[in-house]
């Protein structure tokens, strides 16, 4: 099954909280997006010939309640995807630094911003890669233009 991703949201605020906006509360439809974006970087990984194997996203309803172990599923999904492709240090730590118990917009906004670098650079080397195979096969005249 391929997966598309979805573009995390990362400018969690205090005024979100105070105004009471969809991005001041955690909730289940950013569980499915946070999951479907773990999925989606693995199945990445998996067609560049990478091993990664993390949790499957959950059924996840309306009514459904995250507990703590949900959250540490998905931290742990992400450390193993930086440890499969790249330790992004400074994510790592603010990740491994999260206190499930009393989480807060910035860890959210953490996680989210770590899958959102990892993409980008996942992307990017996708990118390099794609160029330096065309310029290899153009230099040895495999392209030729009519």
């Amino acid at each position: 099954m391929s997966r598309q991703w979805i573009t995390p949201i990362t400018d969690r605020s205090n005024i979100d909280i105070s105004r009471r906006t969809p991005k001041g509360y955690l909730n289940v439809v950013d569980i499915r997006r946070i999951e479907s974006n773990i999925a989606y970087l693995s199945e990445q990984l998996r067609e560049h010939g990478f091993r990664s194997d993390v949790a499957t996203p959950n059924e996840w309803s309306k009514d459904d309640i995250v507990k703590v172990s949900d959250l540490e599923s998905i931290r742990d999904s992400i450390i193993s995807i930086m440890e499969t492709y790249y330790m992004l240090d400074e994510h790592a730590r603010a990740l491994q630094a999260i206190t499930f118990e009393s989480l807060n917009f910035t860890n959210v906004n953490d996680i989210e911003r770590t899958m959102f670098d990892l993409h980008r650079l996942l992307t990017s080397t996708e990118s390099i890669t794609n160029l330096s195979w065309a310029m290899g096969m153009a230099h040895t005249g495999l392209y030729v233009s009519v």
